[in-house]
């Protein structure tokens, strides 16, 4: 019993032709120097870079940065701004030689899309953190205290749990 052969469709001319160019790439990539070599492979590193990520995250990158300061991108809305200028943000400005003028108006500042960079000093930052770390605390607490002062008026002969220790804090003892 012998097999018989299915015939194969002969190739289109697109398919021939990738064929042929990945026959040569490969011939190609023996040939190569070291440094030849090297260049193609930070080239395919560049590439699966933006194809994983894109380049919008390296623009947002912050070029040699200040250790006395932070940084934030900030969206370019009047009140976003005005609450950053506020807290004690300023805008960064570029200086003249920077090449990389996709999106910019003309004022200097540091822009990309509809971002623009703003810093503050560390100090500063430190202590808006730390206010925003205290409010967090206070609206968490609220509910506790609302919810104790209404369960204590509506039955209070009745105990309330209270593990937390908010009543005592509150001056609440059952």
């Amino acid at each position: 019993m012998t097999q018989e052969r299915i015939p194969v469709p002969p190739r289109s001319n697109t398919e021939q032709k990738v064929a042929a160019r990945r026959e040569g790439l490969a011939a190609t990539r023996e040939d190569k120097t070291p440094e030849e070599a090297e260049t193609l492979a930070q080239k395919k590193a560049k590439l699966a870079q933006v194809l994983q990520r894109g380049m919008v995250a390296d623009r947002l990158k912050v070029k040699n940065p200040d250790p006395d300061k932070v940084y934030e991108w900030i969206r370019e809305e009047d009140t976003e701004m005005e609450r950053h200028l506020a807290l004690g943000f300023a805008l960064e400005m570029e200086d003249g030689s920077t090449k990389n003028r996709l999106h910019d108006t003309g004022d200097n500042r540091c822009r990309v899309g509809d971002v623009v960079l703003m810093s503050t000093s560390v100090e500063n930052y430190e202590l808006i953190q730390q206010v925003r770390m205290d409010q967090k605390a206070k609206k968490s607490t609220l509910g506790k205290e609302e919810y104790l002062r209404r369960a204590r008026s509506a039955r209070p002969d009745v105990p309330i749990l209270d593990p937390l220790g908010v009543g005592q804090k509150l001056g609440m003892e059952d």
